[in-house]
C-alpha cells in the first residue's frame, strides 16, 4: 500500500507541480499494471494508465518508467497531456518533475487553445510555468511547423504557417 501511494504522489508532482500557498492539486493514478524494481529505484508502470487532477490537467500513456534517483519519468507510447491551456500527443516522452520540463519526441502535436496554434515536429521541450519561470517555454526543433490561426473577427482569414529550423514561445504568444 506505501508503494501505491509512493507512486500516486509522484504523479501528482509529475503532472501538476505544487503552485504558491496552501492550495495543493489532487490528482488521481489509474495505473492497473506495474512492476517494481527496489534495487535501481525503478518503478515501471504498464497497461495505459492515466493521472486525472482536479483541475482537469491529465497525462497518459501505454506505459512508463519512474527512476526515483532522479525524478524522471520515461513516458512511451501514445503519450497525452492536456491542461487548460495546452494539449501534447507524442509518441514518447520523458518528464523532469524537478525542473517542470517535458520533452516529447515522435510525430509531436502541440496544441495552443489561448492563440489558437498548433505546433508540430518531431520534438519538443516544454517547460510549465511556476513561481520561478512566470511564462510557460516552448522549443521545437529539427523543422518543426507552427500553424496559426486567423483571427475570428476574420472569418475568410487564411492560416498563417511558420516553418523553421527552430521555434521558441514564451508564454500563450505564438508570434512575440
Amino acid at each position: 500500500m506505501r508503494i501505491a501511494a509512493a507512486i500516486a504522489a509522484s504523479f501528482v508532482l509529475l503532472v501538476l507541480p505544487a503552485i504558491a500557498g496552501a492550495q495543493e492539486r489532487l490528482c488521481n493514478v489509474n495505473a492497473p499494471g506495474r512492476t517494481e524494481n527496489t534495487g535501481n529505484q525503478v518503478i515501471v508502470l504498464h497497461d495505459p494508465f492515466t493521472v486525472v487532477c482536479d483541475d482537469g490537467a491529465q497525462l497518459r500513456a501505454n506505459s512508463g518508467g519512474l527512476f526515483e534517483a532522479t525524478g524522471e519519468y520515461e513516458l512511451t507510447g501514445d503519450v497525452y497531456f492536456e491542461d487548460a491551456d495546452r494539449t501534447l500527443n507524442a509518441r514518447e516522452a520523458t518528464y523532469d518533475r524537478l525542473a517542470e520540463r517535458l520533452f516529447a519526441q515522435g510525430d509531436v502535436v502541440f496544441h495552443n487553445r489561448v492563440e489558437g496554434s498548433t505546433l508540430r515536429g518531431p520534438e519538443l521541450e516544454y517547460f510549465r510555468e511556476n513561481e520561478e519561470r512566470p511564462l510557460a517555454q516552448v522549443l521545437a526543433t529539427q523543422r518543426p511547423e507552427l500553424t496559426i490561426e486567423p483571427e475570428e473577427d476574420d472569418p475568410d482569414g487564411e492560416p498563417l504557417l511558420v516553418v523553421a529550423d527552430r521555434l521558441l514561445i514564451l508564454g500563450d504568444d505564438d508570434l512575440s
